[in-house]
């Protein structure tokens, strides 16, 4: 029997102009100037979005602390809830300083200004009210010192609620983990869900609620229910949210279907890091924090994608320096002041960028007098998918992101915002879905 012949030897690799561990893993040579250019093009784009960050901070940020006259006389009056635009001018001014009184009626005994600057402090639909009486005198370019005795009682009670101390700590160091899911894949919900909590410390203190929005395929319940990682966590269940409205009502559907005394709203894509579960607890342990998110970070796969690491050094400077991350940085607060501020908005999109930007503005502004702060978590960030980016690419999500950013601080809402970007109109139950 002939003997086999030796195998011919590879071919030497390609010769490069490149020095070793120069060239991207992944990008062939003859694509290298493209990605370049593209990667440089990326950048100056996250770069320049930063810049209109900085605009919008400044806006508020060089403000002086409330309730100081000169801050109320040149307007910026703080919200003392989050509310859709939707929601602010669905009344008028006068009827809406009448649907004040109304819920002030619903009160018993009588009503003294004292007693009603107390009750605003203690009642959440009061509150909102007041707030928004307030937003709507400044729209229509009104100062708060105001003749109207009626209105004028209205603006009392809103700024003895705005430095009213905040809601009395809970001794609940369990986590509410959120997860919204829309057409995600059960084994990939699952996988991402495992792995999040194989990294908690103490997956007992968790309690688990994933809010199945919708055109999810497989058995999420089964799949969960099934798992003996995802079964260690003290509780976990799957609700379904089928009155429309976004991802706002979802958030807060699934924030009313635990019983933690902290919340974690996480992207059904996120990973987060190493002890996660310590971090939140020790950070929402301190009272004066209202507000708190991690680090951002993209989970990356080859082939790499031009100009990734532009969003994430872009999205931890907007975090770190303007206190300004979004919802796939894991917004993370303690129930009482998710409850104190009127939880997310009802609306569609931008639910998250409504939230943050109300706590970040108490934070600066009346953080001075009431110590209130917003925290990003130090050390590792949260992980968030790369899909999106590699579908679509860097550039256009980018431009995408900021074109809604600017158009919703222009004064479009959320639900128009929501049509353009998806072509379709929100569908809500209004029964449902209330607004005060």
């Amino acid at each position: 029997m002939p003997a086999p012949k030796p195998s011919a030897p590879p071919p030497p690799p390609s010769p490069t102009l490149l020095p070793p561990g120069l060239l991207p893993p992944g990008v062939p040579l003859l694509q290298l100037p493209s990605f370049c250019l593209l990667t440089v093009l990326c950048y100056a784009l996250c770069f320049n979005r930063l810049s209109v960050a900085l605009f919008y901070y400044c806006r508020f940020a060089f403000l002086p602390p409330l309730p100081d006259p000169p801050a109320l006389e040149r307007g910026g009056n703080l919200p003392l809830t989050t509310c859709s635009k939707r929601e602010l001018l669905r009344l008028p001014l006068r009827e809406r300083v009448d649907a004040f009184y109304a819920l002030l009626a619903t009160h018993p005994g009588p009503h003294t200004p004292g007693s009603a600057k107390e009750l605003v402090g203690r009642d959440l639909p009061l509150r909102r009210t007041a707030g928004l009486v307030v937003r709507l005198l400044e729209r229509e370019g009104r100062t708060l010192d105001v003749g109207d005795e009626r209105v004028k009682l209205v603006v009392d009670c809103y700024l003895k609620a705005l430095l009213s101390p905040g809601p009395p700590p809970e001794r609940d160091g369990r986590i509410g983990v959120v997860v919204p899911a829309y057409g995600e894949e059960a084994g990939q919900l699952l996988s991402k869900i495992e792995a999040n909590i194989a990294r908690a410390v103490n997956p007992d203190l968790l309690d688990l609620v994933v809010v199945d929005c919708g055109a999810c395929s497989g058995d999420l319940h089964k799949a969960l229910s099934s798992h003996p990682v995802v079964a260690s966590c003290e509780r976990v269940s799957v609700v379904r949210f089928l009155r429309g409205g976004g991802r706002g009502p979802a958030l807060n559907f699934g924030a009313a279907s635990s019983t933690a005394g902290n919340l974690c709203f996480l992207h059904a894509d996120s990973l987060l890091p190493v002890g996660w579960d310590l971090t939140i607890s020790s950070g929402l342990a301190d009272p004066r924090v209202n507000c708190a998110a991690f680090n951002f970070g993209i989970a990356k796969a080859s082939p790499p994608i031009p100009g990734i690491r532009a969003v994430e050094i872009s999205a931890n400077l907007r975090a770190r320096l303007f206190h300004l991350p979004y919802g796939d940085q894991c917004i993370c607060m303690a129930r009482r002041w998710f409850e104190h501020v009127g939880r997310y908005p009802d609306q569609a999109l931008m639910e998250d960028y409504e939230m943050v930007d109300l706590m970040r503005k108490r934070a600066k502004r009346i953080g001075p007098l009431t110590g209130e702060r917003f925290l990003i978590f130090p050390g590792s960030p949260v992980l968030c998918d790369d899909r999106r980016w590699r579908k679509l690419g860097v550039w256009k999500v980018t431009t995408t992101n900021s074109a809604l950013v600017g158009k919703y601080n222009g004064g479009l809402g959320a639900d128009e915002l929501y049509e353009i970007y998806y072509g379709k109109k929100v569908e809500r139950d209004e029964d449902k879905n209330p607004i005060f």
